[in-house]
């Protein structure tokens, strides 16, 4: 395991004490290194590798029974809810691939729609297996 997972993973669970996780900020986390290209920011892994490892990091997380998946739902009136995926994460990995599918990676259904909230404020990060750990080192 790399000092880089256990930090990412202590971070969410610390930021899960706080606040909701978004998906976008989980797809960063799972992205590689970046590359600095001038005015755009370049990533080691391809676009369908990055949603595919943050739909795993999800998925370790909500295993666990330390999170769970939501999705935002705007009003009319502006007002937001927030619906839990009722059945679990084949609905969630349905839903994020398709908006994969419609926006790309940087769309804001994608990265705004989605996210994870922590359970238990307070729990403590699992030891984290390598094929976790292998989402973050790239």
């Amino acid at each position: 395991m790399t000092d880089s997972a256990t930090e990412l993973i202590e971070d969410i669970y610390r930021e899960g004490d706080i606040d909701i996780i978004f998906f976008g900020q989980l797809l960063c986390d799972v992205s590689g290194k970046q590359v600095d290209i001038g005015e755009a920011i370049s990533y080691c892994k391809l676009p369908e590798q990055r949603v595919a490892d943050a739909i795993r990091l999800v998925d370790f997380l909500v295993a666990r029974g330390d999170f769970y998946i939501q999705r935002s739902h705007r009003h009319e009136d502006g007002m937001f809810s927030y619906l839990p995926f009722r059945s679990g994460m084949p609905e969630f990995e349905a839903f994020v691939w398709q908006q994969f599918a419609n926006e790309g990676v940087d769309g804001i259904g994608l990265i705004w729609t989605t996210s994870i909230v922590k359970i238990l404020p307070g729990r403590r990060p699992p030891d984290i297996p390598d094929h976790i750990a292998a989402l973050v080192s790239g």
